[in-house]
């Protein structure tokens, strides 16, 4: 049945959480998926560019509105409102949190949300490794690269590098849009049946009327994760991981001018350090080809874009996340089919392909129709999928509750946990000392970045907290005069 308003409030006043799981567990379910304005990251809380959550550039601070009193917190990892309401359900939240034990199993948790957000970059490189040649997949085949001129070398299906030289090339042979286009329609299936089991129907996910009025939202949504994918095919994880914090530069830029907000020194010094981390990583990267950084620019862009949009219109809808994702997957998912063909008869994005043998170049619409839907899948590529839904639905639900600073910084501490990390034992990267300065120089702007931001969200609700202080006391002082 349909969770009632008076279920949710008696678990907000501090009835034990344990004793309305026993009596209704879609009761608290409900609450920790349905409940209105307890996180401003309801319609905001989508990633730009695979770098930090759009909610720590939000106009509105309501997540950190007592971030200043911490003095109150029993955990720095918990969003205050949800400390303050543990604290309230239980008398010992407090003191575990504040213990060493607590303190360990913060820092697990954290150290456990990290590669949620980078684990499908990671798995791409996992199948090039192991799925990702030609030879993998066909035993009979036999390619010699190094032996083909330059002219014949990627007429034989081998690639060129910059400095000329003929290789087997491991690539994401399967066709990504089929892979995107079978993951919107997964995400659908389970957020209607999610709805379903909270609300006892459909009728709240469908609603032409909210998805016309989002649609661009998640027209950019789809568009982004096809340049996404495209510009993973182009560069390995570490490299992506990092050129993906470009989108700090233009969210910041595009929020600032949009939304006319002045931003503190700390905060432009952050944005300043990527930048000259950036040209400084690009001038010694030798295996990103150019393709690779406009799809990932274009991603980062379409991202961003979906970001202000959602500030200016989906954060204005008292709905939560999941009702209003389920109001724009189908979009996204008809804008994944409609750039299947735009990409294969407008722009043709080729690959070479073996067709019995024989490499073909083959844009995707021509890759399924003779190869099939489903080619060169692997087990490896259903778990890049669910990772990647896992990530989405992840926002909705875990990740909310989380405070946004400490989120902000596992965002660009997974560069190096899991991505730096995993990719020593994947593919050992060949960095220059200019790339490893340049990497730890982007790091650090990314977390200064971040952290500014943050101070620059407790300075504001202080300001505002004072601003009433003095409102309330100008009304006094008016009525002891009267």
């Amino acid at each position: 049945e349909e969770t009632s308003a008076k279920e949710r409030v008696s678990i907000v006043q501090g009835e034990s959480l344990t004793d309305a799981l026993r009596a209704n567990p879609a009761s608290v379910l409900s609450f920790t998926l349905d409940a209105e304005g307890t996180c401003e990251e309801c319609a905001n809380g989508f990633k730009a560019g695979c770098a930090v959550s759009c909610a720590l550039m939000g106009k509105e601070y309501s997540e950190d509105k007592d971030q200043g009193e911490s003095e109150d917190r029993a955990s720095f990892l918990f969003a205050m409102e949800i400390d303050r309401e543990m604290q309230v359900e239980d008398p010992n939240w407090k003191r575990f949190w504040r213990s060493h034990q607590g303190t360990i199993l913060q820092f697990l948790l954290i150290f456990m949300y990290m590669p949620s957000t980078l684990a499908y970059p990671i798995l791409q490189e996992l199948y090039k490794k192991y799925y990702g040649k030609p030879t993998v997949w066909d035993a009979d085949l036999k390619l010699d690269c190094p032996s083909y001129g330059i002219d014949v070398c990627v007429a034989h299906g081998c690639a060129l590098n910059k400095q000329n030289e003929c290789y087997e090339k491991a690539g994401l042979l399967y066709t990504k849009q089929s892979l995107l286009i079978t993951q919107n329609f997964c995400e659908i299936v389970c957020i209607f049946l999610l709805a379903k089991y909270l609300r006892g129907s459909f009728k709240d996910c469908i609603n032409p009327q909210k998805t016309f009025r989002f649609a661009p939202a998640g027209a950019c949504f789809g568009i982004q994760a096809v340049f996404g994918f495209f510009a993973m095919e182009e560069m390995g994880a570490d490299a992506y991981s990092l050129y993906a914090q470009a989108s700090i530069i233009v969210l910041t830029l595009a929020w600032s001018i949009m939304f006319k907000v002045r931003l503190s020194g700390p905060v432009w010094m952050g944005v300043l350090t990527i930048v000259v981390g950036m040209v400084g990583f690009n001038m010694s990267d030798a295996s990103t080809t150019p393709k690779g950084l406009m799809f990932i620019g274009l991603k980062i862009m379409c991202q961003c874009f979906a970001c202000i949009y959602a500030e200016l219109f989906m954060k204005t809808d008292p709905e939560v996340l999941y009702i209003q994702m389920a109001w724009i997957k189908p979009v996204e998912l008809l804008v994944t089919m409609i750039m299947t063909v735009f990409m294969s008869t407008v722009v043709k994005v080729e690959n070479v392909l073996f067709v019995e043998g024989t490499p073909k170049t083959m844009t995707a619409v021509q890759a399924i129709t003779e190869l099939g839907y489903f080619h060169h899948w692997s087990w490896l590529t259903v778990v890049i999928m669910c990772f990647n839904m896992g990530d989405t639905f992840m926002t909705a639900t875990v990740a909310k509750k989380f405070d946004s600073v400490v989120k902000g910084v596992a965002g660009v501490a997974d560069i190096i946990y899991p991505t730096q990390f995993l990719m020593f034992f994947i593919k050992r990267p060949d960095y220059t000392p200019l790339m490893v300065i340049s990497g730890i120089v982007i790091i650090l702007g990314a977390f200064n970045f971040v952290l500014a931001k943050g101070g620059m969200r407790r300075s504001h609700r202080r300001k505002e907290e004072i601003a009433g202080l003095k409102a309330e006391l100008g009304k006094a002082t008016g009525y002891g005069a009267a």
